[in-house]
């Protein structure tokens, strides 16, 4: 592979280069663990991992269940351990993505999952991460308050903070149709284990489709 410093890759992380979910995974994690209770959720989203309605329910039951909690105690450093040593948690394009790095890429991840899981995790590969901020307060207590970074437009406000037009070549990586700006804004844009909905609706803005 040629080196190209000036190239950068933008990335999602949720079903693009995790399996399933970073945060739904931490959340199931929490509640096998007995650290936090979520009912019946974590396995009715992992039963069905496509449902955009468990999906949501349980992301925002997680994000209200941390409310007034701090991050100790939620297991965060050694759950990204254990999710960065299991080569079953991704897709190929994991490999893919360090491949570019190597080769002097800057690789930024855009997740709609916590910074504080998608900075862990996109550190431990020499990436950068962009996650949702779940605010705290002085005492370092989420206050159930959260930045998201779900949608098209949050996803496009933060590519735009990266000044793109500075690099001669941008690769863009994702799963949903949220990643919409991503391809938009690409020279080469990769989709990734979508439905088939999803692949219909971004034939025209994709280059390759990867199914893993």
């Amino acid at each position: 592979m040629k080196v190209m410093s000036n190239r950068i890759v933008v990335s999602d992380v949720d079903g693009t280069i995790v399996r399933r979910s970073l945060v739904l995974n931490h959340a199931a994690k929490l509640h096998e663990e007995g650290i936090i209770d979520f009912g019946e959720l974590p396995s009715q989203w992992q039963a069905d991992p496509k449902n955009e309605g468990l999906i949501t329910q349980l992301a925002e039951l997680y994000r209200d269940s941390l409310t007034g909690l701090t991050l100790d105690g939620l297991g965060v450093d050694a759950y990204i351990q254990d999710v960065v040593i299991d080569p079953k948690n991704f897709y190929s394009t994991l490999a893919r993505l360090r491949e570019l790095r190597k080769f002097g890429a800057q690789v930024f991840l855009i997740s709609g999952s916590p910074s504080f899981l998608v900075e862990r995790f996109a550190a431990h590969f020499g990436f950068q991460g962009i996650g949702s901020e779940y605010v705290m307060d002085e005492f370092g207590r989420f206050t159930g308050e959260c930045v998201g970074m779900f949608s098209s437009k949050a996803k496009q406000t933060s590519l735009e903070s990266l000044g793109l037009k500075q690099y001669d070549e941008v690769l863009a990586f994702g799963d949903t149709e949220s990643d919409r700006p991503l391809f938009n804004n690409a020279h080469y844009s990769v989709l990734v284990e979508p439905t088939k909905a999803t692949h219909e609706a971004l034939a025209t803005v994709v280059n390759e489709v990867i199914y893993d």
